[in-house]
């Protein structure tokens, strides 16, 4: 879901910063260990990496060159590279890591090589633990999904998911059209607030619910600044969103609420491609970034939850719902299922819900 508001940037910046080039593939594969070739999401994020990667060059003197693209074309590159990948790093969405890994895009590390790991959240990096001491990704941050209303306009206090099937919301809410992470959590999120198991690929409590929802569905955005701008507008009262979009907008009877049955999320994970060069400057990048005062750093440019333990300081905390509690309210999420049943959910969405 935050995949979608991240608008992409390009350019590059003076040398002795990150920059982000776009390099014909040999100069990619060379192998530098003072030069770290890095494939990120951009919007927010390229800014922050680059000024992360400012500090990593000051600190380390290894340079950090990155290039912008979403997760889905990031893997696509990676296969196309027949394991000589262009990247000695990525940045990729949790489904995105668990479906390069079995793909064999994307080679386990050892939870041990990467000292700062220690400081991860363990629900934030459980969806990715592998067996014997792996892991597939190392977490970077994360985001709450839940119910952005309007209190002006909707005519009851929202706490519950079962709230948004209540017939006063009639035609006022939106969620996100797929096929996106975003809806796949939405059908998840219904699926078991309606006593369905991901776990057990039993989702048709989910698909019955959703079907239910459909005459309060107003909107099936595509992206989340059209749900926001719809929300302002009044043309909607309820969102189904990334919670920290709402914050900004208390002035605008925008309330963001974290439902009593708990929350879905999504966040990004660092991984290194199968095949990539430069290992040893990769781990060190990604230690880098999990230490405390880069977390702090990260949250504050990126907008996003750290992924560690780090007490945030009040300013960059008072601008993030997410905090310690917040993570104990997480939905277990199965990122693979979601990520590799998404092609087939899609459709069936499109023929019974927003068809």
């Amino acid at each position: 879901m935050g995949m979608d508001r991240r608008s992409f940037l390009a350019g590059g910046v003076a040398l002795g910063a990150a920059a982000s080039l776009q390099l014909p593939r040999a100069a990619w594969a060379q192998s530098n260990p003072n030069r770290l070739i890095y494939g990120e999401i951009g919007g927010v994020f390229d800014k922050a990496y680059k000024n992360l990667g400012a500090r990593f060059q000051q600190k380390t003197g290894i340079e950090l060159v990155t290039d912008v693209a979403s997760s889905e074309p990031m893997l696509a590159k990676l296969e196309a590279s027949a394991g000589q990948p262009s990247y000695n790093a990525v940045a990729i969405s949790f489904d995105a890591v668990l479906r390069g890994l079995q793909r064999e895009l994307i080679e386990p590390l050892k939870m041990s090589d990467v000292p700062s790991l220690s400081k991860v959240q363990s629900k934030i990096q459980a969806p990715l633990l592998l067996e014997n001491g792996l892991i597939g990704g190392i977490p970077t941050h994360w985001k709450a999904i839940g119910i952005l209303w309007r209190k002006d306009k909707v005519p009851f206090e929202i706490t519950s998911w079962k709230d948004l099937w209540r017939p006063e919301l009639a035609n006022r809410i939106s969620v996100q059209k797929m096929p996106t992470l975003g809806a796949a959590l939405m059908l998840i999120a219904a699926n078991i607030v309606h006593g369905g198991s991901q776990k057990d690929d039993d989702m048709e409590p989910g698909w019955a619910a959703m079907k239910a929802l459909k005459p309060n569905i107003r909107e099936f955005y595509p992206l989340t600044s059209a749900a926001i701008t719809s929300l302002v507008a009044g043309d909607t009262w309820v969102s189904v969103n990334t919670l920290d979009l709402g914050l900004p907008l208390a002035s605008e009877n925008i309330v963001a609420t974290i439902p009593a049955e708990g929350c879905t999320w999504a966040g990004d994970a660092f991984c290194i491609p199968k095949g990539a060069e430069n290992r040893e400057s990769a781990l060190k990048f990604i230690d880098f970034m999990l230490q405390d005062a880069n977390q702090i750093e990260w949250a504050k440019e990126a907008q996003v939850a750290p992924s560690t333990t780090v007490v945030l300081p009040p300013d960059v905390q008072n601008g993030l719902i997410e905090n310690a509690d917040v993570a104990d309210k997480l939905f277990p999420i199965d990122f693979l299922h979601a990520g590799t049943n998404l092609p087939k959910w899609s459709d069936r969405w499109l023929r019974e819900i927003s068809g």
